[in-house]
């Protein structure tokens, strides 16, 4: 893996790198006393959303859409000086397009590891008409991909959580229901802010029980509008 990329991509934030091609990248990030670098594989093949990879989503806005949603990791964390090995499951995902501006962005988003090896997407827009649609996309071990949309999908929250950051007010403790699924998510912890600008959004690590247990990383936009 050190000799990537060749014909894929690489990015130098210092002191954040990333490059890779072909499901095969290097992740290197470092913050205060604390270095991580890992190594990912993806043995599955990459899953194209939408079913043929692209989304007309109406009002201008479009999208091409792939994931990797269960690359292996591994490679060492320096805590103070210490070095461990550590080991994990990645999930790449990779949307560009014609997108709105980021102060009029909305959506909620869902990425679910299940620990059956299912992986499940879920993700819920707002609608010209002013309500909110929702869809999602399994996928089994195989990279079967099965499509939900309609009624069949659901997101919705049992309570909230005031950002002492930004002020801002979002929903927690999730319950997702897709198809004859139900699954219930509860964040690691609540304050997993980002406070990126011009709008702060919420995005972390979550629980995941109920018809299947896993974990998840949600992404709440748009509630700081």
């Amino acid at each position: 893996l050190q000799d990537l990329p060749a014909q894929g991509f690489s990015f130098d934030l210092d002191p954040l790198e990333a490059r890779g091609v072909d499901g095969r990248d290097v992740l290197y990030s470092e913050l205060d006393a604390s270095k991580l670098t890992l190594e990912l594989v993806d043995d599955r093949g990459p899953v194209a959303r939408h079913g043929s990879g692209f989304q007309d989503y109406g009002g201008g806005i479009t999208t091409y859409y792939y994931a990797r949603p269960r690359q292996t990791a591994r490679g060492t964390l320096e805590l103070d000086g210490e070095i461990l090995a550590v080991t994990g499951t990645v999930w790449f995902d990779h949307q560009w397009g014609t997108l709105a501006a980021p102060d009029q962005s909305r959506w909620d988003w869902i990425a679910i590891q299940l620990d059956d090896g299912r992986d499940l997407m879920v993700v819920q827009l707002p609608t010209l008409d002013g309500g909110v649609a929702g869809f999602a996309e399994l996928t089994d071990a195989d990279c079967n991909i099965e499509h939900f949309g309609g009624e069949d999908v659901s997101f919705t929250a049992s309570s909230t959580w005031l950002s002492p950051h930004s002020k801002c007010d979002y929903p927690m403790e999730w319950q997702v229901t897709v198809g004859d699924m139900r699954f219930d998510l509860s964040p690691l912890t609540e304050d997993q802010e980002m406070l990126a600008q011009p709008v702060p959004y919420w995005e972390g690590a979550t629980t995941v029980s109920g018809s299947a247990t896993g974990r998840a990383y949600v992404e709440l936009v748009g509630y700081c509008h």
